[in-house]
């Protein structure tokens, strides 16, 4: 009897920690983050990306001897979006 409310109490759990992950990245991240703004049709264009991992990486001085800056990168979607999955090693 008690087996619904634990599994919606763990998904509501997971939920807040996903959101307290992100609040804290977001609070701590060298660059600082922005909220993405989405419009309902049109083309998806992704201005000044960098990749978090990366960013606190050289941040913490974890690449030594290895390259110290990032460039941001600007993707545009236009009609058409192809999402390309696999391993790191696989060759996308």
């Amino acid at each position: 009897a008690q087996a619904e409310p634990l599994l919606l109490l763990n998904e509501v759990i997971g939920q807040v920690d996903l959101l307290q992950s992100l609040a804290q990245a977001a609070a701590t991240a060298p660059t600082p983050w922005c909220r993405p703004r989405f419009v309902v049709g049109g083309s998806l264009e992704l201005r000044g990306c960098r990749h978090p991992c990366l960013e606190a990486m050289l941040a913490s001085g974890a690449l030594e001897g290895q390259a110290r800056t990032f460039i941001p990168n600007d993707i545009s979607f236009n009609e058409r979006l192809l999402l390309i999955t696999g391993p790191n090693m696989g060759g996308k």
